[in-house]
C-alpha cells in the first residue's frame, strides 16, 4: 500500500471543517481523492479507526471542551 499521509490530511482537515454537519463518507472521500471503498480501507488501516467514528470522537471532544469554558 502507497503512503497515504497527504490524501488523509486533506481528509481530516475535511472531517474537522464539516463538523458541525452529519458525516458524509463519500465527500470526504473525494476530499481525499480516492473511492469511498478505498478510503474507508486506508483511514482505518492507518488510524485503527472508521473515519465515522474518528468524526463521532472528534465532536464529543468538541463538545466537551464547550462546556468546559
Amino acid at each position: 500500500m502507497r503512503d497515504h499521509i497527504e490524501e488523509l490530511l486533506r481528509a481530516v482537515g475535511y472531517i474537522e471543517a464539516h463538523l458541525d454537519g452529519p458525516f458524509r463518507l463519500a465527500e470526504t472521500a473525494r476530499e481525499a481523492g480516492m473511492s469511498a471503498f478505498h478510503f474507508s480501507r486506508v483511514f482505518a488501516s492507518v488510524t485503527g479507526e472508521p473515519a465515522s467514528e474518528y468524526a463521532r470522537k472528534r465532536r464529543l471532544t468538541r463538545a466537551a471542551d464547550r462546556l468546559l469554558s
